[in-house]
């Protein structure tokens, strides 16, 4: 708790985060030698007496405040090893090719106590049984254990250390967000584990009816199961809610197999023409099934007693399993003259499980045409032309994601909310059913349309390479989960074809392959893309589709007609209030004062209101997406000797960087769980501060509790620059020369090290963001674009091989 009058002495709890009196001058204040649970507070001066130390006791489990700040980034993450080794047999004769493969991977998670390892078994074989009969398969098995202890790091105060003066974990007491202490919870989760089996495979047979005609049948499995997935919850004495440990066990099963069927048809006629012909079926299932079981208050936190059995109340059991499937018939011919002129066209059927009887079909053709101008007679004489080739093309995909059993309604129990005690006894309640989805019957596939027209061309001894592209891609029908009002309950919202979206951009590349000097050589390449984005119709003109961080509000992302997919939506911040003359000549607002924000008056109405749904004052923020991106590929080679880097750069993208709410803004909540930002002395009207060039509003919790304008999520505050260049892959090997070594046909060593830095003015932990789906925030990826609600980071790794073969 932060004193003003004493430092050492905790403030009386409402008077404690004031730094300004009634008249807006600064208080003196400073950081205490002590901090102890939120509402709770010293009765007396001086300096305190620790061996009256009482873990158990509110008021006396005594913790020293680091007044330098706790680093817990350096607590939380650890640098992690990645062990990966494989060995490969292969043999094989005219009769048939055999390959085993056996490997191990260990990687240490970037969080502290966690990891991952697995092994694996890979077979390939391929007989020919007959002249014209061939049979094969390959096949993966892989063991898989995943240590969950690593868990994520939600942040904490810089003052609250990791341990109180005994030697006991810091925590809250009553616990309140944000105040756990992340190395307590990640080293009792250490032990938690998921340990599962992965059988995946394809089996193939082919036969050669005629000499110009093969049927192919693959059939290619995919098997999971769990063999144990624990996750113990042992008592946490410093966080008072949490005295009762639990153990949750969960089973999870899925099955998935496709099976293909092919005809093809190749011939050469007269050496000039070759025809194939490709007619064929595609059959996917998909089923899953799951189980879980959980019981509290066992008798220890040990090892041994971690089975459901132990448990001894509130036993809870839970299951369900889905399915789903599809059926495609397929077509494709492909026309080729001398290599000059390409001919290729598709058309395939495909049916899915999701959607309704009336829109479970649907076809998508496709064609390309290209011209190799190089092969004609007239460009013989042309001889820094190696090749050039035109390309075009145009065709339709579909997209049926919308998970299972989106059509209906459905309903499902839930002891915990769908549950009533009917004789009104306080432990007995019977169990009813609640609604689980709301469905729509008229849900049908979405379509994309890409054209596309493309130029190949190499130069001189083909040492130069440009590659060039030009597509625009419409989307219609597009698949979005739809607002729904709240009244109606908390079923999962329907998915609807909301509207029809267009992306046009171009694709660049352009290689140099230099000629060798003296065993030396190198290659240096780049690659650029860029698009533009707009959703170009709503079906529904009135309806405006909102993700990322909702909190109370509508959203941080938006997407409407006539604007990027998920673009920033929300108020707009042109300053802050520097004295009363300027409040008086602004745009009448709510709460408005010197020191606090001023916000864009985006209507004109001369008012700004915050508790109404503000729909007149939001505006776009910005956009996620890049006005370009770059990746810069190059290769030196002396001899044995060999360099690879990888350089990749996005310009022109904005983040919606959601943890400033947590470093840089006071919130009263936040004043309560002893948070406050590190950017806090910026902020208007602190000492030394010019305010005209401060960052941050005036710190008062007065101003904060009657406009809570910092509570809402969607402000252009949070909106930054997401432009970045990163070196995102180095390789350093040597290839030894093994001509004078027996039975080695090849030594290599190589050092590789990814993700080497990143340039950026971005604040959060990675500028590469795309979304953050997860239950808190809407999962659908498209539409929350660019949304950082601290992701898990992108790690810097070094990776040492050898390269072997014998």
């Amino acid at each position: 708790k932060m004193a003003h009058e004493n430092a050492g002495k905790p403030l009386d709890e409402h008077e404690q985060y004031s730094l300004h009196d009634g008249d807006g001058n600064f208080v003196e204040w400073g950081l205490p030698d002590y901090i102890l649970p939120a509402g709770y507070s010293i009765e007396h001066q001086g300096p305190l007496d620790e061996s009256d130390y009482d873990f158990q006791s509110l008021d006396k489990a005594y913790t020293r405040a680091n007044k330098e700040g706790s680093n817990w980034y350096d607590q939380v993450f650890q640098p992690a090893l990645i062990q990966n080794y494989n060995v490969t047999l292969t043999s094989g004769s005219e009769k048939g090719q055999f390959a085993l493969t056996f490997g191990y991977f260990d990687q240490d998670d970037i969080f502290i106590h966690g990891g991952y390892n697995k092994y694996t078994l890979r077979v390939n074989t391929l007989f020919n049984v007959k002249n014209r009969l061939r049979i094969g398969e390959n096949l993966g098995l892989s063991y898989h254990h995943d240590q969950a202890g690593g868990g994520g790091y939600n942040g904490i105060c810089e003052i609250q250390p990791i341990y109180d003066i005994a030697g006991n974990y810091t925590g809250n007491k009553p616990a309140r967000i944000g105040s756990e202490n992340p190395i307590s919870s990640m080293e009792r989760d250490k032990d938690n584990f998921n340990d599962y089996l992965r059988i995946l495979g394809s089996f193939f047979l082919e036969f050669d009816i005629y000499r110009d005609l093969t049927f192919k049948t693959s059939f290619s499995p995919n098997l999971k199961v769990t063999f144990e997935d624990k996750w113990f919850s042992p008592t946490e004495p410093e966080s008072v809610g949490s005295d009762k440990n639990s153990l949750s066990q969960r089973s999870n099963n899925s099955f998935n197999w496709t099976w293909y069927n092919t005809l093809i048809y190749n011939k050469t006629f007269k050496e000039k023409h070759n025809l194939e012909i490709l007619l064929g079926t595609e059959a996917i299932e998909d089923k899953t099934t799951w189980f879980s079981g959980r019981k509290q208050e066992f008798y220890s936190d040990d090892l041994s007693y971690r089975h459901l059995d132990v448990g001894e109340q509130n036993p809870y059991t839970d299951g369900n399993s889905s399915e789903w499937s599809m059926f495609s018939i397929f077509a494709k011919v492909d026309y080729n003259f001398r290599g000059k002129y390409i001919l290729s066209g598709t058309v395939r059927r495909d049916g899915s499980s999701r959607f309704g009887s009336g829109n479970k079909y649907a076809v998508f053709p496709a064609f390309s045409a290209a011209w190799r101008m190089s092969s004609e007679n007239f460009m013989r004489n042309v001889g820094f032309i190696n090749d050039l080739k035109f390309r075009l093309g145009w065709g339709q995909t579909g997209n049926q994601n919308i998970g299972n059993y989106r059509i209906q309604s459905t309903y499902g129990a839930n002891v915990f909310t769908a549950s009533y005690s009917i004789t009104g006894a306080q432990n007995q309640t019977v169990v009813g059913i609640e609604s689980a989805i709301f469905g729509n019957p008229n849900t049908k596939w979405e379509t994309s349309t890409i054209t596309n027209a493309g130029i190949d061309l190499k130069l001189f001894d083909n040492r130069f390479t440009l590659i060039f592209d030009w597509y625009t891609r419409g989307t219609k029908d597009m698949l979005m989960q739809v607002n729904t009002n709240a009244l109606i309950g908390q079923a999962a919202a329907p998915y609807d074809n909301i509207g029809e979206m267009k992306n046009t951009g171009i694709d660049f590349t352009l290689n140099y392959n230099s000629t060798p000097v003296k065993n030396f050589t190198w290659n240096i390449g780049v690659n650029f893309t860029h698009y533009k984005n707009e959703v170009t119709k709503l079906y529904n003109p009135e309806q405006i589709f909102y993700g990322g961080w909702k909190f109370d509000n509508p959203g941080t992302n938006v997407t409407m007609a006539g604007q990027p997919i998920s673009s920033f939506y929300g108020m707009n911040i042109i300053g802050i209030f520097q004295d009363t003359t300027e409040v008086e000549r602004s745009p009448w607002q709510q709460g408005a004062a010197p020191g606090r924000w001023k916000f864009e008056d985006v209507n004109g109405n001369d008012s700004i209101e915050f508790n109404t749904p503000r729909q007149d004052d939001r505006k776009i923020l910005g956009s996620p997406h890049p006005d370009f991106t770059f990746g810069i590929p190059m290769n030196f080679k002396y001899k044995g000797i060999s360099l690879d880097l990888f350089w990749y750069g996005s310009y022109g993208n904005e983040i919606y960087y959601q943890s400033k709410a947590f470093t840089d803004l006071l919130y009263q909540t936040f004043f309560e769980n002893h948070q406050f930002g590190k950017r806090i002395l910026d902020s208007w009207g602190m000492p030394g501060v010019n305010d005209s060039q401060a960052t941050l509003p005036q710190v008062d919790v007065n101003s904060i509790s009657e406009t809570p304008m910092e509570y809402y999520p969607e402000l252009s505050f949070y909106i930054e620059d997401g432009s970045f260049i990163r070196l995102s892959q180095l390789i350093l090997g040597y290839n030894f020369d093994v001509s004078a070594w027996k039975s080695i046909e090849r030594f290599r060593i190589y050092l590789q090290a990814n993700n080497l830095f990143t340039l950026t003015n971005y604040q959060g932990m990675d500028p590469g963001v795309t979304s953050t789906p997860t239950e808190d925030y809407d999962f659908v990826n498209d539409f929350t674009l660019g949304f950082d609600g601290g992701q898990y980071p992108t790690p810097k790794s070094f990776l040492l091989g050898l390269n072997i073969t014998l």
